[in-house]
């Protein structure tokens, strides 16, 4: 079954029950983690959640626009310094050398793998490149931001769900994969989720990617958020796509920009009790299934 979700379209016959329109006052203003002074005394483990620790420090916002120098490596540059690259410069690490997150991941890359696949603008912040998100990713970090032309990779085959106790903020590309047949679903569960104009986040591969060996390709996306799920660019999912909030659900942009992109292969499913849509949900085999997470009227406002 093809559908596609646009303006002005009758859902009273297929929803089967009420259904009112609610326009909202206020718009939505995606919540960017910020890195807090606690947060930044606290250095991210070696391989940033790949591996375990003697001593886990607190989880941190990990911002990788930040241009705050507020964390160490020394425990990967107390053998030798480690050259990391810092827009056009090359800056020497060592003990004690406070970084911005983004360096931070750089020392990490260096140190590990002989090569830095993260871009550093010339005040230490994240501009593209691309970073992995290990499987204990969530035990140091509780919030994570994706600058624009970055891309993440998450390994679901050998990691558990993503779990953030704060937001996760996406404004480049991210690539949900699984190297493990067993494993066919990549859960994100957080605070609030906010996918940026001209963000991605998908389980859909391109040809040639290179992100995982022998990956999944109809792997089911799921996103978790406690309160509220923004998207102005694009969700897609290469098996079934589900979106639950507990706030609003709203796939949304201004009039001028691109409409976002909601879509699926299979079942499109979006759990919330507030619903605002001016873009396209679509499912290519499936269905669109709209629901709520306790009996509750829902409210949909379908905007033009």
């Amino acid at each position: 079954m093809n559908f596609e979700w646009i303006p002005h379209l009758d859902f009273k016959r297929w929803l089967g029950f009420f259904i009112a329109i609610c326009i909202f006052s206020s718009t939505f203003s995606p919540v960017i983690a910020q890195v807090s002074e606690q947060a930044v005394a606290n250095s991210l483990p070696a391989d940033g959640g790949s591996s375990a620790s003697p001593t886990t420090p607190a989880p941190i916002d990990l911002d990788l626009t930040s241009t705050i120098r507020g964390l160490t490596a020394d425990h990967l540059t107390g053998a030798h310094p480690v050259d990391i690259e810092v827009g056009a410069v090359t800056r020497t690490v060592l003990p004690g050398t406070l970084l911005t997150p983004a360096e931070r991941l750089a020392v990490y890359q260096v140190a590990s793998t002989g090569q830095q696949s993260i871009l550093l603008g010339e005040f230490g912040n994240a501009v593209g490149g691309s970073f992995n998100l290990g499987p204990r990713f969530s035990q140091y970090v509780s919030s994570l931001v994706i600058p624009s032309g970055v891309t993440a990779v998450r390994d679901f085959g050998t990691a558990s769900a993503l779990n953030l106790t704060g937001n996760l903020t996406n404004a480049g590309s991210f690539f949900a994969v699984s190297s493990n047949s067993a494993v066919t679903d990549a859960v994100i569960s957080v605070a609030n989720f906010s996918n940026q104009q001209g963000a991605l986040l998908t389980s859909v591969l391109p040809i040639g990617f290179s992100g995982a060996g022998n990956a999944v390709n109809n792997l089911n996306l799921t996103i978790n958020a406690i309160n509220n799920i923004f998207n102005a660019g694009t969700i897609s999912s290469a098996g079934n796509l589900t979106a639950s909030a507990g706030g609003f659900i709203m796939n949304a942009l201004s009039p001028s920009a691109p409409a976002p992109v909601m879509q699926a292969m299979g079942d499109v499913n979006l759990i919330s009790a507030n619903l605002v849509n001016s873009g396209v949900i679509a499912s290519q085999n499936g269905n669109i299934n709209v629901a709520t997470r306790q009996l509750s009227d829902i409210w949909i406002s379908n905007l033009s």
